[in-house]
């Protein structure tokens, strides 16, 4: 049987140090809306917080992402340091 992951929200990138030290949850996401307006070193902030936990961070897509919405989202990739 396969292992099951449980992936859990967050809002703010301090929430990852405090979620890991307290639980034993390591895959963590945040809305792609928090990163439009090319916000980018936020991004920066999540994934930063992440490698430092030992955890992984994803970006959630949510359904609703609209046509005008690509060009900024497919910028995000060229803006997070991996």
């Amino acid at each position: 049987m396969k292992e099951i992951t449980v992936v859990a929200p967050l809002k703010k990138p301090e929430d990852i140090e405090l979620f890991s030290q307290k639980t034993h949850c390591r895959d963590y996401y945040v809305y792609y809306k928090k990163f439009l307006n090319n916000n980018f070193e936020y991004v920066n902030e999540f994934v930063d917080a992440a490698r430092k936990n030992d955890c992984r961070i994803y970006i959630n897509f949510k359904h609703d992402i609209t046509e005008e919405n690509l060009p900024e989202i497919k910028s995000l990739t060229g803006a997070v340091t991996l």
